[in-house]
């Protein structure tokens, strides 16, 4: 159902007069308006929770959401997957679009103590929250019950090491998948991940009991120490890759 809906929604997009009659949708011809100003069409990006949902990403040419709560050895693994099997893609859209960008949680304060364990506990209190949601959806059902479609989402319900019960702020934090610290240990962990092949960060600020000063400092201190770090980096990498006259 999703790889018939990814590429159907491209030609939304780039056709005059759309029609579709598939296994899931049967769609009669009609015009689609309005037009995406992005020619020839915005990027098409997939959410990747899995090893499997990584490979079908590059298969389908979409680029690569991950998350880094699971660590960086689990995110070496997904991207080394993505990447194997978009060098293969045939794409739903009109290109490629192969790009890994990584969601985390992060907390930046002056005091890097500080800044993990309040920035672990937050992360704590939004794994018990997903935990506890994921489990009231699946409430009542039998494995036996649910397609293989499913099974994954039932499994992890059940069993995601990262939403186990007695998941804590230290054994979050052995993890090494969270964005906290002072600016010098947040850039640490951004360049950990961008070696893995992470292209972007989505931070994740306002979590559990993070005030709105919490989060306005550590905005104010990934702009005034972390993004100008990686922006002279890729100036100095820009400069080093010109030819030499």
């Amino acid at each position: 159902m999703t790889e018939e809906a990814l590429a159907m929604i491209p030609r939304m997009w780039t056709e005059e007069v759309f029609s579709h009659e598939g296994k899931y949708y049967n769609i009669p011809p009609r015009p689609l308006v309005p037009k995406p100003l992005q020619k020839p069409h915005p990027p098409i990006w997939s959410a990747c929770q899995q090893e499997d949902t990584c490979r079908l990403a590059g298969e389908l040419g979409v680029g690569c959401l991950i998350n880094t709560r699971y660590g960086p050895e689990r995110t070496e693994t997904y991207i080394n997957t993505y990447k194997e099997a978009i060098k293969q893609a045939k794409p739903v859209g009109k290109f490629i679009n192969d790009h890994v960008v990584a969601s985390t949680v992060a907390f930046c304060d002056e005091n890097n103590e500080r800044a993990r364990l309040k920035g672990a506990e937050w992360a704590a209190e939004q794994i018990a929250q997903t935990r506890i949601r994921n489990q009231r959806d699946w409430e009542g059902v039998p494995e036996a019950s649910v397609p293989p479609e499913y099974l994954y989402h039932f499994r992890r319900a059940q069993h995601d090491p990262v939403l186990r019960p007695d998941a804590t702020p230290e054994s979050l934090l052995e993890t090494g998948g969270y964005c906290l610290g002072n600016p010098d240990t947040c850039i640490e962990f951004a360049e950990r991940f961008e070696a893995l092949g992470v292209e972007e960060l989505m931070l994740t600020l306002q979590v559990g009991k993070a005030t709105h000063q919490d989060v306005m400092n550590s905005l104010r201190l990934f702009g005034k120490y972390v993004v100008p770090h990686f922006q002279d980096k890729e100036k100095k990498a820009q400069a080093a890759a010109q030819p030499v006259s």
